[in-house]
């Protein structure tokens, strides 16, 4: 999702373990208001939720193969 955050409350999602900030542009020269708490401005920002999902781990033992 995309929201406009100022340095407070992006700082939440930042120390939130289960979710991962990123600027949209990093050439924004215009800052907006922040969708959060409508006061500071500043730039917008993706977040999105950390996946729960783990890779399968490939093993190989005699022949068995496991993919």
């Amino acid at each position: 999702m995309e929201l406009c955050l100022c340095a407070v409350c992006a700082s939440i999602y930042y120390n939130m373990p289960d979710r991962r900030i990123k600027r949209v542009d990093m050439t924004q020269t215009v800052k907006d208001v922040c969708t959060i708490c409508g006061h500071r401005r500043d730039y917008d920002f993706y977040v999105w939720p950390v996946s729960n999902v783990r890779k399968k781990i490939r093993t190989f033992a005699k022949g068995d193969r496991d993919e």
